[in-house]
């Protein structure tokens, strides 16, 4: 069975037909399948086509009509009883995406950004990012389009409404269809957004070997499935592993069975886990930090006179993890430009300066930006996030002896991303 739309208008077009054109002048045509029912004609162009049409067994003059105005790149409608019949056709195409240009930053390393705006510049600077889909991908097109029909002398135009989010175009009916076309199919891609879910893992070993490593000494002795009902396999990248639960409503989710295996290998905890919802290739950050408000140093001077005068220089130490994701949608991936940083408060270091004091802090950071193709629903897993750190120790004994040593420990961060289309 096939939905029949019945024009309320005019009934009388779902009246059966048989009719036989050949090589008939279209207006002629038109007469002669509509019967005695008012037909008005604004056509702009002064060649009138020939068209041919011969009823089946089911056709009804709307059939014959429909065929008729298409040969002729006709339209036509139901005006106050008439049908008026047009060689130009004027459609509003709505666009599902603001026209003008968006732009966007990603900071590679956004704790900079005193306030949290991710303005920083330092440790490898910014991603600069401008776009204006339609101008770049439709526009081009569209206007192609249209200046084949001005060149063949039809009066043809297309308007963008930026405030409307639509395109205004003015052609044949067969090149209005081309467009619209082409809008739909800008509409389906541009509407995309992609939702990156983000676990990072630290870990903290004596062990010599990166998690990377035991997972790839793992693999070559044959036994890729782990405790937890997961397996991985290796990707030829940087240190990363796809990751796949085998069967995700046994036992653990999949951010837990990671982590008990990780717990397994070191002291290990989850320090940011956060879903990021992006459209297609804009940016999108999102951060798990405090911010340490304080005192950097207070100056006291005495003018000529005796007088003392006090200044006060204020600070922002911002730590935590700030991550920002910047996704195109591909064919058959979706490739995530990826940058994170990470900043600890390792210690405050008071300072005196004369008549100045005021307190420093040292902390551990780490920076990273890196690039990782996903498919809809695949979870990768990123190893190559490790750095080295050495500690001194003091113990005290009885309370007056103090024993002084060393330990060397290897603190590393373990990603886990998956995309998924939305």
């Amino acid at each position: 069975m096939q939905s029949v739309s019945r024009p309320e208008k005019a009934p009388w077009l779902l009246d059966p037909s048989e009719i036989s054109l050949r090589a008939l002048d279209a207006t002629e045509a038109v007469s002669l399948v509509v019967g005695d029912q008012p037909v008005q004609y604004d056509l702009r162009l002064s060649d009138i086509p020939e068209v041919s049409f011969a009823s089946s067994t089911d056709d009804t003059i709307k059939d014959a009509l429909d065929a008729i105005v298409a040969q002729a790149d006709w339209t036509y409608q139901v005006v106050d009883g008439a049908i008026l019949v047009q060689d130009l056709e004027s459609r509003t195409l709505l666009l599902l995406a603001q026209p003008g240009t968006v732009e966007a930053k990603m900071s590679v390393n956004s704790l900079d950004a005193g306030s949290g705006g991710g303005t920083g510049v330092s440790d490898g600077g910014t991603v600069q990012h401008a776009s204006d889909p339609y101008q770049t991908e439709l526009d081009p097109v569209v206007t192609e389009l249209i200046s084949a029909d001005l060149d063949r002398g039809v009066p043809s135009a297309v308007r963008l409404l930026p405030n409307a989010n639509a395109l205004l175009v003015t052609a044949r009916p067969s090149t209005v269809r081309r467009i619209a076309e082409l809008v739909e199919i800008y509409n389906e891609r541009v509407s995309q957004s992609v939702r990156i879910h983000i676990t990072v893992y630290e870990v903290t070993s004596s062990a010599k070997h990166s998690i990377g490593t035991r997972l790839q000494s793992i693999l070559s002795n044959g036994s890729d499935v782990f405790m937890g009902g997961w397996n991985v396999r290796p990707v030829e990248t940087d240190a990363q592993f796809g990751f796949e639960l085998l069967n995700p409503t046994k036992r653990y989710a999949g951010t837990d069975a990671l982590l008990e295996w990780l717990n397994r290998e070191g002291d290990a905890t989850i320090n940011f886990n956060d879903s990021i919802e992006v459209r297609n290739n804009q940016i999108a950050a999102s951060s798990s930090t405090r911010t340490y408000q304080y005192i950097s140093s207070i100056t006291r001077q005495q003018d000529q006179l005796g007088r003392e005068r006090t200044e006060v220089q204020r600070e922002q130490l911002r730590t935590g993890w700030s991550i920002s994701v910047h996704p195109t949608i591909g064919e058959n991936a979706v490739t995530v430009r990826l940058s994170l940083a990470r900043r600890s408060l390792v210690e405050e270091r008071p300072f005196q300066f004369g008549e100045s004091v005021g307190t420093n802090f040292v902390t551990d950071d780490q920076v990273r930006a890196m690039t990782v193709s996903l498919a809809d629903g695949e979870s990768r897993i990123i190893t190559a996030l490790r750095a080295s750190d050495q500690r001194k120790d003091r113990s005290k004994f009885a309370g007056m002896v103090t024993r002084r040593g060393s330990s060397h420990s290897n603190s590393e961060s373990v990603l886990l991303m998956r995309v998924e289309l939305i």
